[in-house]
């Protein structure tokens, strides 16, 4: 039987095609047309349907690659896809709807199903009308989306920032002095210096701020200071369009203009050396523009270089409970439960060992804590601390951490690395006395003749916190724990022998001898070096403090003929075997010894320039020989046999370039016959 509608439809095709050609009104042909032709355009609608469907995924596409580049959607096409989103109406309706009403075998079977026919048809032609509106309108989309305009604050990374209240509510009194443009903030490297930054910035997010824009740019992640990298990260952050055939410096003059008519606040993180602001665009903060720079480092010189004259901030290391905290944070659940475990508990004194050894440095609790993490045996947690006593590098993630703080040594100049490496030699945890440390630098030939040169380079590296100054006395310095573990680490390249404060009983194996140009073995339990090894290279031996060291071979200078730098303080010898190949010795420690005398062919050492005798009351003979060492210029004989009685045995007219002259006195009459000689007088 056939459909009644198509047969309708058929019946008024030419009923249809009059309307047309009479140029009756479009609305009344649209009516007409819902009404007569409500299959075919039935059909057209799922086609439409289809098609906006179609057009939908591409458009859908294209925003997801936008937004993927982190830019923002087009309003319009946002607009435009919500519009998708109401209009697609479920195709299921309109086809029921459609198949209830063809179930009416006749044109005029009654007027309701004419009113139906009508209201559907209408609807239907309606709906695809619209749909292919936004067909249209979907096709010609070319933009799908934008860069977002620039927040005030970006939000940072938000990292446990344990033990830095202090310093932060100092970096917020700067802040807010109205005197203060420039803040510097300088420290050792994983000291917590980005964890301030990333905190202060978020900050400012959360409690509002009147400047206009924030701009943190992480310095060292553009290499040796890329100008260029620096300029795009400010032109992001002003929403700036990007020119690459512009020039650094015409850039420069235009990011001058664009940050000169803001209210800014620049974070530089990392400055690792001075940089001229003009040369990046970034305008000098004064008091007219009322703008802030905040810049880290780990160099103070840098920080002051770069302006921060009377507003700099040192970043100290963890105080003790905040570094316990932050260490247990970086522990699993297990391990804690055996650090927490009834007394008597082994592991925690093995936890707390530990945490001594990171010496408050946050990247080293972190690190270590997490090499740490799962151990809950004493024998674990005993084999751990060990390792950071003597090799730390073998815990897992330690020697990512000495590539990131080996930058700060990697900075200085040759001659300072050496400096700093030489260091190493003396025993953790102990301090320096710089002039010490000057005159075995300049004896070993590692800087000129030059007290002066030698303590610029200390001022160096406490600048570069390589060194760190000791509060109850500033004649000395001393190393931070994992700082002198990454200098060991360096030292082993340099055939540098540590061996300092590591209770040995006996002198290291010949093996280590033979190649090695500097050894440390000072502050042990040492009893004799016997030895007669072939050290040719040997500049340094470093053996002071054995105190039960009596005896030393009596060929043991044979064949050491490099050798500069001889510390035997502090130790029970009382002989000094014969020295005649020690021809380029310029140091010689003998003080706090029980040497009764001096070598006969003690004139032979014609090089040295340092000679303490200090507190040898043994030694009473070969002053004479004193005046044969015309280059001396320390000569420090304070509390030794000389002085006690007489002056008259030391005869130093010929030594011309003695500096500093070292007599303890202990009687009246050698006093007023010290006055009248010459030239001591």
């Amino acid at each position: 039987m056939a459909d009644p509608s198509m047969m309708i439809c058929a019946a008024l095709q030419p009923v249809c095609g009059f309307i047309n050609n009479t140029g009756a009104p479009a609305a009344t042909a649209r009516r007409f047309s819902s009404f007569v032709c409500i299959k075919r355009n039935r059909r057209a609608l799922t086609k439409a349907i289809e098609d906006l469907q179609a057009v939908e995924k591409v458009v859908q596409e294209q925003v997801s690659v936008e937004t993927n580049q982190l830019n923002k959607c087009d309003p319009r096409v946002e607009l435009w896809l919500s519009r998708v989103d109401g209009g697609l109406v479920p195709i299921d309706a309109i086809e029921q709807e459609c198949d209830q009403l063809m179930q009416y075998s006749c044109f005029c079977s009654s007027s309701l199903s004419l009113g139906k026919r009508y209201r559907l048809g209408k609807r239907v032609l309606e709906i695809l009308e619209d749909l292919r509106g936004l067909i249209e309108e979907g096709n010609q989309f070319k933009v799908f989306g934008s860069k977002p305009l620039p927040a005030l604050v970006e939000d940072q990374p938000r990292i446990g920032a344990l033990g830095i209240k202090p310093v932060l509510k100092n970096l917020w009194e700067f802040f807010n002095s109205s005197n203060v443009g420039i803040i510097g903030i300088w420290g050792p490297g994983g000291v917590g210096k980005t964890t301030l930054l990333n905190t202060f910035n978020n900050e400012l997010k959360e409690w509002g701020t009147d400047y206009q824009v924030v701009i943190m740019i992480e310095v060292s992640n553009s290499g040796n200071l890329n100008i260029a990298a620096i300029q795009r990260m400010i032109t992001d952050r002003l929403g700036l369009p990007w020119n690459d055939t512009e020039t650094v410096q015409t850039r420069a003059r235009f990011l001058a203009k664009a940050l000169g008519r803001k209210k800014f606040i620049i974070l530089l993180d990392d400055v690792r050396n001075k940089f001229k602001l003009e040369d990046v665009g970034i305008p000098a903060p004064d008091s007219e523009i009322k703008s802030k720079l905040i810049l880290t480092s780990r160099d103070e010189d840098v920080c002051y270089q770069m302006g921060a004259h009377q507003s700099l901030i040192k970043m100290e290391y963890l105080e003790k409970e905040s570094a316990w905290e932050l260490f247990q944070n970086n522990l699993s659940t297990n391990a804690i439960a055996a650090i927490e475990s009834p007394a008597p508990n082994v592991v925690r004194e093995h936890a707390e060992a530990i945490v001594q050894s990171c010496g408050g440095l946050p990247l080293a609790l972190k690190v270590i804590g997490r090499a740490v993490a799962g151990l809950t045996e004493p024998e674990d947690w005993s084999l751990a601390v060990q390792a950071t006593k003597d090799d730390i590098k073998d815990l897992h993630g330690v020697p990512e951490m000495f590539h990131k703080l080996k930058y700060s040594y990697d900075k200085l100049i040759k001659q300072q690395q050496r400096c700093f490496l030489y260091c190493t030699l003396f025993p953790e945890y102990g301090s320096i006395r710089k002039d010490k440390l000057v005159e075995y630098w300049m004896a070993d030939g590692l800087i000129p003749q030059d007290p002066k040169k030698g303590h610029r380079i200390i001022r160096s590296l406490l600048s570069a916190c390589l060194l760190e100054s000791c509060k109850s006395d500033s004649s000395k310095v001393k190393m931070h724990h994992i700082i002198r573990h990454l200098g060991i680490s360096l030292a082993v390249r340099e055939n540098i022998i540590v061996k300092a404060g590591m209770s040995l009983e006996r002198a290291p194996s010949e093996r280590e001898w033979q190649a090695a140009r500097r050894i440390s073995l000072m502050f042990n339990d040492i009893r004799d070096l016997c030895i007669s090894h072939e050290c040719r290279n040997l500049v340094t031996l470093l053996v002071q403090h054995n105190p039960n060291l009596e005896r030393l071979s009596p060929t043991i200078f044979k064949f050491m003929p490099s050798l500069r730098v001889l510390d035997l303080s502090h130790t029970s010898i009382t002989t000094l075997p014969p020295c005649e190949t020690l021809s380029k010795l310029k140091y010689l420690n003998l003080s706090h010894t029980c040497i009764e005398r001096l070598p006969e062919e003690f004139w032979v050492l014609k090089e040295l320039t340092h000679l303490d005798l200090s507190v040898t009351k043994a030694l009473k003979e070969t002053f004479d020989n004193c005046s044969n060492l015309h280059k001396l210029r320390v000569l420090n004989l304070f509390r030794s046999n000389y002085g006690i009685r007489d002056v008259n045995d030391l005869n130093i007219d010929s030594l011309k370039e003695l500096e500093f002259l070292g007599i303890t006195i202990y009687a009246e009459d050698v006093l007023k016959k010290l006055t009248k000689t010459h030239p001591l007088a």
